[in-house]
């Protein structure tokens, strides 16, 4: 039997993820020359890593696993977004993910069961 994992939160979270990566380490190397730019370089770590820990939590079928992923995508948007809205459209499909990771829940889909005759 195929399990159920929340595809499309998963997938956008995921997606937002990668895009508030790359505007991050982009923002960090481009005031390199500036004094705050360590803080900058550890505050975008801490969001790449909160970003993929939480995407591989959120590819399994247990819902707690999936609702602590969530909670990580979501603490790592938050924490993006508070650095700066430049990265909106990463932070929006975070947040949308996140929420949809934390409202799903696993239920028996008739239609991914087979008959047997």
């Amino acid at each position: 039997m195929a399990t159920v994992r929340p595809i499309a939160a998963l997938t956008i979270a995921t997606t937002g993820a990668a895009f508030q990566a790359v505007l991050v380490l982009i923002a960090a190397i481009g005031i390199a020359g500036n004094v705050g730019f360590s803080a900058w370089l550890l505050l975008a770590a801490i969001i790449i890593c909160l970003g993929i820990f939480g995407s591989l939590l959120m590819n399994s079928s247990n819902q707690t696993k999936v609702r602590a992923g969530s909670v990580a995508i979501l603490i790592s948007s938050l924490l993006s977004s508070l650095i700066g809205w430049g990265f909106i459209v990463g932070s929006l499909l975070m947040f949308t993910g996140g929420f949809l990771g934390v409202a799903w829940s696993p239920t028996s889909n008739p239609s991914i069961r087979r008959s047997v005759h």
